[in-house]
């Protein structure tokens, strides 16, 4: 497991890896946010993407 407590031994490869990380966790964040349903019985109530800009979907 990395830790960061030392510099990488390739400074271009490790900026690769960090490169190719960002887009897996965007890419997860996008999909959750898009998959999420609406919370109409919570306290307050909470629409979804879909449903809160809906002709981005059009």
């Amino acid at each position: 497991m990395a830790t960061g407590a030392r510099e990488p031994r390739d400074v271009f490869g490790y900026q690769e890896l960090l490169t190719h990380a960002d887009a897996v966790v965007t890419r997860a964040v996008v999909r959750a946010v898009v998959a999420a349903t609406s919370t109409p019985d919570s306290t307050p109530p909470m629409r979804c993407y879909r449903e809160a800009f809906g002709t981005a979907f059009a």
